[in-house]
């Protein structure tokens, strides 16, 4: 072959090889590379910056806005995330939810959307400016977790619109409500009501309740000796009374904690709502007394004394007011009850809890009307050691509300927890209970409640301390040994966790890093200056995030979402 073909084949080579990666690059531009090649370049040690699986986009029309949200093959939302809030005093709701699937990961068994979710909102009312926030959060199959992603859209003025609704609205309602109440009635749901219900009978088991039984008794009954159907009759109507009041209070904390859902999931609304059902729980335990103003207190009293109960619309009436008639035994679990469901903010779970909480109160006193009070000397000796196990409850509520804010030694924390609750209750069997075998057995069952803790957390291997030094901004990245290994997490983030369970404790993880600096950086507050700073830098947009770096603070090589231990052996131990 002569020399100028030579030329020409070589510079013909060249130009495809320069149209080819040309093509590459805009594919890569245009998130048009397939997911299995990032991963491969992954794996081969090249770092690859993140992409957003999550494209949304919004269209206002009218008093209608409409959301679309496209999510990567791999990535989903959970249902549970979404929500809606409008700036002066505005007010909008969901009008249309997609069905949702249920999908189960690190965080759970949970409701989530797949490849794409059409959403509707009706907007009530708004102010001309004024702002809506539609917010949610996500995962992808990578085992990466996103920060919650927010959208804002400028409102026009909309007057208050009257719920003449669209059939499709009406349709979509009707369809989302009974989604709602088949994931309620699910088991472990169930098994919440049953303990609503203890919880109700619990209530008028305590020492300022149980005594007032047989009077409340006798005032429903009126004049009548006889148990009659007339009798029957008036406890049902008492009975009817007091679940619709706490019906109603449940369904209104439920709404509030509903409508503001974004400010009740922030770090600190957490934290201030455990300390309120902690200070419930010392009330239980009887470090102090908790109870509504005397004054409220004493008027309701009053009222309920001026009734004449004659009749079964007199026995209702009674039931509505004296729900609302709290003693200092009762006033500390009801504040923390709605401190829970407050914090959930899911209307229907909410309300049914309440319904059964009132259900569960009714029922003594329904039985003593009905059957005689005979009973109420034998549940006397057990009423002082119903009040205080109140407090347990209580406390493992305050510690699920910030199970998820608690960092890297949250698995050290609730042992110590459930060790300590199960001293508190062998203590309170050994005080409050007269019988020696009821003492025994209440203090065996606490002992093995304890041993079953520790036993079941052995894993997490105690004994060893995280040995990250924790960094507040880039700036605090200083690098002095040869190598530094970088750790991004969020609290909200599942798959961090269970990284720091199953790697960063371990033995062996200490021995592999033992000449290196180790730093970690927490991004739970994807709005603050510094978590922007250091995202931008390293191109993240979702953890878990782990990147090896030289003296020089350049990644050697990273990766991204969950790896097992031998992935991560593989991965920056080679």
């Amino acid at each position: 072959m002569s020399l100028p073909k030579i030329i020409f084949a070589l510079l013909h080579r060249l130009c495809f090889l320069s149209l080819f990666l040309f093509s590459v690059a805009s594919f890569a531009k245009d998130d048009l590379i397939p997911d299995n090649l990032l991963s491969a370049l992954n794996e081969a040690g090249f770092s690859t910056q993140q992409k957003s699986p999550f494209k949304v986009s919004e269209h206002l029309n009218g008093n209608t806005l409409n959301l679309s949200i496209i999510l990567d093959d791999s990535a989903y939302i959970y249902k549970d995330s979404l929500s809606l809030s409008v700036t002066n005093e505005g007010e909008a709701y969901f009008a249309k939810i997609p069905q949702a699937v249920k999908h189960t990961d690190f965080q759970g068994e949970h409701e989530v959307f797949f490849n794409r979710a059409d959403l509707e909102a009706l907007i009530v009312k708004s102010t001309e400016g004024a702002t809506l926030s539609f917010s949610f959060q996500g995962c992808d199959g990578a085992g990466i977790c996103y920060p919650p992603q927010t959208i804002t859209v400028t409102l026009p003025k909309i007057d208050p619109v009257l719920e003449n609704s669209p059939d499709e609205y009406v349709s979509e309602k009707a369809q989302t409500t009974e989604d709602k109440l088949s994931n309620a009635l699910s088991s472990d749901f169930i098994f919440g009501l049953l303990l609503c219900f203890i919880l109700g009978i619990g209530l008028d088991l305590t020492p300022c309740v149980l005594p007032m039984l047989p009077i409340f008794s006798a005032m429903i009954a009126g004049q009548s000796t006889k148990k009659n159907q007339k009798n029957i009759a008036a406890n049902c109507a008492y009975l009817s009374g007091l679940c619709l009041t706490y019906t109603l209070v449940g369904l209104l904390f439920s709404y509030a904690g509903a409508s503001l859902h974004g400010i009740l999931q922030s770090p600190y609304m957490a934290y201030a709502l455990a300390a309120f059902l902690f200070l419930c729980a010392l009330a239980c335990a009887g470090f102090f007394t908790l109870s509504m103003p005397q004054s409220l207190s004493t008027g309701l009293q009053n009222k309920l004394a001026a009734l004449n109960m004659t009749s079964t619309m007199s026995a209702f009436i009674f039931g509505l007011v004296s729900a609302l008639i709290t003693t200092p035994c009762t006033s500390a679990p009801l504040a923390g009850a709605l401190l829970f469901i407050l914090k959930e903010g899911d209307l229907l779970k909410g309300t049914l809890a309440f319904f059964c909480i009132g259900l569960g109160m009714g029922m003594p006193l329904f039985i003593i009307g009905v059957l005689g009070g005979k009973f109420i000397l034998k549940a006397r000796i057990f009423s002082a050691l119903i009040y205080k196990l109140m407090a347990v409850p209580l406390i493992l509520a305050a510690l699920y509300i910030i199970d998820g804010y608690l960092g890297l030694y949250k698995n050290y924390l609730k042992t110590a927890v459930f060790i300590l609750l199960c001293c508190y209750c062998a203590y309170v069997f050994y005080k409050n209970t007269a019988s020696l075998l009821l003492k025994r057995i209440g203090i065996a069952l606490c002992a093995a409640i304890a041993v079953m803790c520790l036993s079941s957390n052995y894993n997490y291997e105690y004994g060893t301390a995280l040995p990250f030094t924790e960094i507040k901004s880039l700036n605090e990245l200083k690098i002095t040994s040869d190598k530094a290994l970088l750790v991004v997490g969020a609290k909200w983030c599942a798959n961090c966790r269970q990284m720091e369970k199953e790697i960063f404790i371990s033995d062996e993880f200490k021995r592999l890093t033992y000449n290196m600096q180790l730093f970690h950086f927490d991004i739970t507050d994807s709005a603050s200056p510094q978590v922007r700073e250091l995202m931008q830098h390293f191109s993240l947009i979702g953890v878990p995030y782990t990147a090896l770096l030289n003296n020089d603070g350049e990644i050697i090589v990273d990766a991204v979402g969950y790896l097992d231990f031998d992935e991560f052996k593989k991965r920056f131990f080679k």
